[in-house]
């Protein structure tokens, strides 16, 4: 898309904005072919890398451009990207707070951000984050040209191809346009991603005649002026820009003329809700104090920033330690805090030792089991809220607590410390960007060496096996456990054998974003996880806009089976929603998501060999997950 700010461009090809110029910010990285769709078997099956660009990544690219702004004039954010999802009015994507919230700030220093509405034909729903408040959407219409492929098309026609609902803000030519493509050429194509850029440019027109002017009334101008276009699919009517009738609407910044080498102190004064940021094009700055020499025309630009109206951190109340036993502590609390908290910050105070980070935690939190502590020691826990705007509040009451001693012979039997089965462990890619790791520890409680094998099973079967020495009382942690012993991309179950008791005393999976660690607890507790056969039933199973839940299934036998998951919604006795089959080999490991809407529903689960289920409800606004295993009925 060039050509909409280059100043050279091909025969024939025209142009708007043409001494704008531009930054380029890479959000987009290359993925293996195992993490190019959410679906785990259209990702078993793809042979291809794919590029993506995570959430996590555009919003640390708007970040980026706001920094930018400092040293630049920068009229506009084009972002010819969005979802596969399409989401109708009030239901945008779960990271549409974090997008508003950098739009916001861009907004208020006079930056507009455009986002293409997508390409999937939908007339009730829009992607993200075009859906998002304060990022004006932009769809596409034809502009009576005729395609590559021979396809004609007419003027003023709301493309068959772009995305409506009533969040839509603007329409664009975006079928057939004339742009560059990769190889040094021009070619044609259709899409919103066409679409956007007009608008982006269109921005820097106005910006040019009225470099101060806001979002709003550049927004405005556009949308008063353009030529008014209705949508056959769903009768809702949007302006198709026009910028010269937009930039006659729009008002032009006033001009004051001075005899030359006169000098002028201009003072910097917010409105209430706003802070002064910064001066530009002055000869020389002195606080909120701009003295500019007039020798020639000059344009002076002073920039402010919105200050958000919030309540004061409160510090997280009810601070409580328990210890779980020799080698876990569960810390809860209370918060008031709401959405003004983006997370907490626990720290922990080792036994004569000082204060260290413990871990960061998103701010839907209310609790955190400790796995790194050692049999009857004393530890002292403290926490604190933070917010986006990195503010803290103070720091929480200081709680201790002293675990437990170990047990007689280890507390263990030697019937269930001889075989650990962990029937889901990760090293992928997860949503907001980040990696799902798996935080797991093994100990030994005994008076002699053990030699463990750990065998790592995916949807095939075996994967790979290694053998793990634990000294005598010890036990040893890995931070990403399947990639440190193994060297492994994905998920899997993971089985430990040994021919001498030990223990595996946590297995927790985390990912670590910009927003805090969120974890999945997998096991805390001196007791492996049961092994089913016949049925079994999960229940308060939810997916809705706040939860997303994940079954799965290791089948330990030696012989295939398929186990089968009947989800239902509401009270018992009602209708299925959906059925899940696992189809697994001897050893192999598959875990699914449940697509269909549940509210308060339940899981009942066929098994018809020997094998191991859980499942996974996450919090869609932190990835925070709760994992539980099915209660068996045979």
């Amino acid at each position: 898309l060039a050509p909409l700010t280059r100043r050279k461009t091909a025969q024939n090809c025209q142009t708007w904005a043409r001494d704008a110029s531009l930054i380029s910010i890479q959000v987009f990285s290359k993925y293996g072919p195992e993490d190019c769709s959410d679906d785990e078997e259209e990702a078993e099956e793809a042979e291809e890398p794919c590029i993506k660009a995570s959430d996590s990544n555009v919003i640390l690219g708007l970040e980026r451009v706001l920094k930018l702004s400092d040293d630049f004039d920068i009229a506009a954010v084009n972002m010819s990207f969005g979802s596969i999802e399409t989401f109708p009015p009030g239901e945008c994507h779960r990271s549409g707070p974090f997008y508003k919230a950098i739009a916001d700030k861009l907004s208020a220093v006079g930056i507009g951000v455009i986002s293409a509405s997508g390409n999937e034909e939908s007339s009730t729903g829009i992607n993200s984050p075009a859906c998002v408040s304060g990022v004006v959407s932009v769809g596409s219409t034809d502009d009576g040209s005729t395609g590559f492929d021979g396809t004609e098309t007419t003027r003023d026609e709301v493309s068959d191809f772009s995305n409506s609902s009533p969040d839509l803000d603007l329409l664009a030519p975006g079928r057939w346009i004339r742009s560059s493509v990769p190889g040094y050429g021009f070619g044609r194509a259709g899409g919103t991603s066409g679409a956007a850029p007009h608008v982006a440019g269109a921005w820097a027109v106005l910006k040019s005649k009225a470099p101060n002017a806001s979002v709003e009334q550049v927004l405005s101008a556009l949308k008063s002026t353009g030529v008014s276009v209705t949508d056959s699919r769903n009768n809702i009517t949007r302006p198709r820009i026009q910028v010269d009738a937009a930039l006659s609407a729009l008002e032009s910044q006033p001009r004051y003329t001075y005899t030359s080498g006169t000098s002028l102190v201009l003072t910097a004064s917010p409105n209430t809700g706003f802070v002064f940021k910064s001066w530009r094009g002055c000869d020389s700055v002195s606080g909120d104090r701009c003295t500019v020499r007039v020798s020639s025309a000059k344009n002076v630009t002073a920039r402010f920033e919105s200050v958000a109206v919030q309540e004061p951190l409160q510090p997280p109340y009810q601070l409580t330690a328990t210890p779980l036993g020799p080698h876990r502590i569960r810390l809860d609390w209370r918060d008031d805090n709401g959405e003004n908290a983006r997370g907490f910050r626990i720290e922990r105070q080792n036994q004569g030792e000082d204060w260290g980070l413990l871990v960061w935690l998103w701010r839907g939190r209310r609790e955190f089991v400790d796995g790194s502590v050692e049999p009857e020691r004393s530890y002292s826990y403290r926490m604190y809220a933070y917010d986006q705007d990195g503010n803290v509040s103070d720091w929480s009451s200081t709680v201790a607590a002293t675990t437990l001693p170990v047990p007689a012979g280890g507390g263990l039997t030697s019937l269930t410390s001889r075989q650990w089965v962990i029937p889901t462990t990760a090293n992928v890619s997860g949503r907001f960007g980040g990696i799902f790791k798996t935080n797991l520890t093994l100990a030994n409680l005994g008076q002699e060496d053990v030699e463990v094998t750990a065998s790592l099973y995916g949807t095939r079967g075996l994967v790979q096996e290694e053998t793990i020495s634990l000294k005598a009382v010890t036990y040893r942690s890995w931070n990403n456990f399947l990639d440190s012993l193994f060297g492994y991309r994905g998920a899997g179950a993971v089985e430990f054998t040994a021919e001498k008791p030990f223990q595996v005393a946590s297995v927790e999976v985390f990912i670590d974003t910009s927003s805090g660690r969120n974890t999945t607890v997998v096991l805390n507790q001196p007791t492996p996880p049961l092994l089913y056969t016949g049925s079994a039933v999960s229940l308060g199973v939810n997916v809705n806009d706040d939860k997303r839940t994940n079954i799965g299934v290791f089948n330990s036998s030696s012989r295939s089976q398929t186990v089968t998951a009947t989800v239902h919604s509401g009270e018992r006795g009602a209708d299925p929603v959906q059925v899940i089959r696992f189809n697994l080999p001897a050893k192999g490991y598959s875990q699914k998501s449940i697509s269909a809407r549940v509210e308060n529903g339940f899981i009942r689960w066929q098994i018809p060999q020997e094998a191991y289920l859980y499942v996974v409800s996450v919090d869609n606004s932190s990835n925070d997950g709760t994992l539980t295993f099915p209660i068996p009925l045979e």
